[in-house]
């Protein structure tokens, strides 16, 4: 495993430069585990290679508290958090698997807290919805503390059949600060041979008055390999398509996707028995069953044949 994590709120910065090489044996053998951290986190100039030749790619980890992808250079970057430029993330998917997970950041703010205002370091999705009501949240100003999400400012294009993973974690609960669940905005395309898997807040420490982990699609993605939704809610507007071998979504509330569904392997939804999916695109032209796992119901505005199961149309 190759580590460079210096992590200090507020005073570090981490420059990755360089070559970071962590992989299989010429005999046999996988490749190995590549971390870079920091509160500041500088990687357009680092090369990453956890491939091996007889074995199976090994790992490159980036947690910093915010994550933006974007073609702009690091001196753009807040005080907290990476820009990652997407071709340092399709260079390293040729050899390894990928993930970019903010890192949950504890922490008890000094400003008084908020009510119903999400103070990202940059404005949330256009339709993102907080709880509302009597047990709404709290949420405060970071001052140069990330919110645990993740930004596809800029397209995602890699050949490789390597795995790329986006965790947004979100912040957690510390002292009279509620718990804020990540959010996953993909504004720009993805477009991977691979494997895709998005990840919005982490169910082990949420609290019931969190904002959800929510994703929030607003750009196409294409895979070669099968795509993952686990969050809260998810969301896709009609620019926000899904090509894939195979759809897997896990969610806790009842979840809309109207960008179009095309590709082989069907849909899977995992929830509750009150949390239901609907495919709102009448031109979905996918292929395969719609199949529940605990769920209520997966509702398509055009039939699939030969699915069944209760509450699927």
């Amino acid at each position: 495993m190759v580590t460079a994590a210096p992590w200090w709120p507020g005073a570090s910065k981490t420059y990755a430069l360089g070559s970071f090489k962590a992989r299989g044996g010429l005999q046999g053998g996988d490749g190995g585990r590549i971390e870079t951290s920091g509160y500041w986190l500088g990687v357009d100039s680092i090369q990453v290679d956890a491939g091996a030749s007889k074995g199976k790619a090994g790992l490159w980890l980036l947690d910093p508290p915010d994550i933006y992808i974007s073609d702009q250079a690091n001196s753009v970057l807040p005080t907290y958090g990476v820009v990652a430029n997407p071709g340092v993330i399709s260079t390293a998917l040729m050899t390894s698997n990928v993930t970019l997970r903010t890192s949950g950041v504890l922490y008890e703010p000094a400003t008084p807290l908020l009510t119903g205002i999400l103070a990202f370091s940059e404005a949330p999705p256009s339709n993102f919805s907080p709880y509302t009501g009597a047990s709404a949240p709290v949420f405060f100003s970071p001052g140069g503390v990330g919110s645990g999400s993740i930004f596809v400012n800029a397209p995602i294009d890699s050949g490789s059949s390597s795995r790329l993973t986006l965790h947004a974690e979100g912040v957690r609960a510390s002292g009279s600060f509620t718990a804020m669940a990540g959010v996953i905005a993909v504004r720009q395309p993805i477009s991977l041979a691979g494997d895709l898997i998005l990840l919005a807040g982490e169910p082990a420490y949420e609290l019931p008055a969190a904002v959800p982990g929510q994703i929030n699609l607003v750009a196409q993605i294409g895979l070669g390999g099968k795509l993952t939704l686990f969050a809260d809610k998810v969301f896709s507007s009609t620019a926000g398509s899904i090509k894939s071998s195979g759809l897997f979504v896990e969610i806790s509330e009842n979840s809309t996707l109207d960008g179009k569904i095309s590709g082989t392997g069907g849909v899977t939804l995992k929830g509750t028995s009150t949390t239901s999916l609907v495919l709102a695109n009448v031109a979905n032209d996918f292929t395969g069953s719609l199949v529940l796992l605990g769920a209520q119901s997966i509702s398509d505005n055009r039939t699939i044949p030969g699915s069944t199961g209760p509450g699927l149309n």
